[in-house]
């Protein structure tokens, strides 16, 4: 995997594109692939961003279509919708440029596949979610909320973040991202694949507008459900 897909990217809507993966064994050389080349599609539940400084994005709902590239590559389309934040007491809507109020896109979601642990030691199945452009560059998310008092608040989410896989069904996995042990820290940071060992990811903030701050560390709670879809099977093989 190419270290500049690691440093930037992903934001907070990375949320489903979780899936279509299926693991290999937990053995030292082993990491989780794609079982074939094909499409998928998932749902997730509420997705949080929440930064260092308390701010707070919720959006109850998540749909992704996705394609598997190769054995451990994926591309996604993520849309968030009923998405909202607080300005003091004012509940604001948020959206991406062109979208309905509430509904926040991420067009071109990376998705990678490897482990949060070294797998010479121990393996947990995980998925690197980062967003990127048609080339595969990294970029970001940018979204705005409100107005309130005739302003809007302008978010950017730079970085990449980490989901655990679990298999929860039949041709179905879950993608799981956790809050780490205080605000705005995510609880999976290092990543292994085939070529990196270790390398740290995470999200950062920033607002402009209605709401300021620059740079702060900031996580993605959520969870989603996906299946492969045109004869796309989703496992997990032990």
């Amino acid at each position: 995997m190419m270290r500049s897909i690691k440093m930037v990217g992903l934001a907070f809507v990375a949320v489903l594109a979780l899936s279509a993966v299926a693991a290999a064994s937990a053995s030292a050389s082993d990491l989780i692939k794609f079982s074939k080349t094909g499409t998928f599609e998932g749902t997730g539940g509420t997705a949080t961003l929440e930064v260092s400084n308390g701010k707070v994005v919720t959006c109850e709902t998540s749909t992704t279509k996705g394609e598997i590239t190769s054995e451990d590559h994926g591309t996604a389309l993520v849309l968030f919708d009923k998405c909202t934040t607080k300005v003091s007491i004012v509940t604001l809507e948020c959206q991406t440029t062109g979208f309905a109020k509430g509904s926040i896109e991420i067009p071109h979601l990376l998705i990678l596949l490897g482990s949060d642990e070294n797998p010479t030691v121990k393996m947990n199945p995980a998925v690197l979610l980062q967003a990127s452009n048609e080339a595969g560059e990294p970029t970001s998310i940018e979204f705005t909320c409100g107005p309130v008092l005739g302003q809007e608040a302008k978010i950017l989410v730079m970085g990449s973040v980490i989901g655990l896989v679990k298999n929860i069904a039949n041709k179905e996995i879950e993608l799981s991202l956790a809050k780490g042990s205080k605000a705005g820290e995510q609880q999976d940071r290092l990543f292994w694949d085939l070529s990196e060992e270790g390398v740290e990811n995470k999200l950062t903030s920033t607002a402009t507008g209605a709401e300021k701050f620059e740079n702060l560390e900031s996580n993605e709670q959520t969870t989603a459900k996906l299946k492969g879809t045109g004869g796309t099977e989703i496992q997990i093989e032990e």
